[in-house]
C-alpha cells in the first residue's frame, strides 16, 4: 500500500498521464471515455482507468472517511461495468449511461466528503480546496452544457481535479 506522500504523488501523476493518454486517443471534443469501451482493448483500458482512480480515492478516503471507503472503491468502477455500444436504445447502452452517471456522482460526493472532513482539521486550506473543486465543477458543468454531453476533455479536467485534490488531502 501507499505509505508516504511521495509514493502517492507518483501514483497520482501516473493516473493523470494515463487519463491524458486515453483523452488523446479519442477526439477529446466529440467523444468520451465510454466510446473506447466499444472494443475489448478499449474496455480493458477504461476499466484499468477506473481501477486506478478507485485506488487513489480509496487511499485518501481511508484517512478521512473510513465509512465511505466502499463508495470510494466502487464509485469509479460502477461506470465501467457495462461497455458502451454504439446502438442507441439497447439495454447495454442504457445500463452504461445510468452507471456512468452514478459513478460520476459517487466520485464527486466522495471528493466533497473528503474535503469537508479535511476542512474540520484545517479550515483555511479546506475552504480553498472546496472553492477550487466547486469552481472547476461549475466550469465543467458549463462545458457540459456547451457541448450538450460528456466529452473527454471535460472528464479529464474533472477527474484530474479530483486526483490533485486527493493528493493535497493526503497526509
Amino acid at each position: 500500500m501507499i505509505r508516504n506522500r511521495k509514493q502517492y504523488g507518483i501514483s497520482i501523476i501516473a493516473n493523470i498521464i494515463y487519463l491524458l493518454v486515453l483523452t488523446l486517443i479519442l477526439d477529446p471534443f466529440k467523444e468520451n471515455y465510454s466510446m473506447l469501451s466499444s472494443s475489448f482493448g478499449g474496455y480493458a483500458a477504461v476499466f484499468c482507468m477506473c481501477i486506478l482512480l478507485s485506488f487513489n480515492l480509496y487511499t485518501v478516503t481511508g484517512q478521512y472517511n473510513r465509512k465511505y471507503i466502499l463508495l470510494a472503491v466502487l464509485g469509479p468502477i460502477i461506470g465501467a461495468l457495462f461497455p458502451y455500444t454504439s446502438g442507441r436504445g439497447d439495454l447495454f447502452s442504457n445500463l452504461h449511461e445510468i452507471c456512468a452517471y452514478i459513478s460520476f456522482s459517487l466520485v464527486n460526493i466522495v471528493c466533497l466528503l473528503n474535503i469537508y472532513k479535511y476542512r474540520l482539521k484545517n479550515e483555511r486550506k479546506g475552504r480553498i480546496m472546496m472553492s477550487i473543486f466547486l469552481g472547476i465543477f461549475v466550469i465543467d458543468a458549463f462545458l457540459f452544457m456547451d457541448s450538450m454531453g460528456a466529452v473527454a476533455y471535460e472528464q479529464f479536467i474533472l477527474l484530474s481535479t479530483v486526483l490533485i485534490i486527493s493528493y493535497l488531502l493526503f497526509e
